[in-house]
């Protein structure tokens, strides 16, 4: 049961990396942009 939630967890974290990588590549910000970005828009 542990495992799967670790895995689960992996793949948040990975698809979080993703998404930091696209929004890097489509326009170049600076990770504190992201990272206000992405808190404005998670709220």
């Amino acid at each position: 049961m542990g495992q799967a939630r670790r895995n689960k967890d992996r793949g948040i974290a990975a698809k979080k990396l993703q998404f930091f990588y696209l929004m890097k590549k489509v326009s170049n910000r600076t990770e504190e942009e992201i990272q206000k970005f992405i808190k404005h828009r998670f709220k």
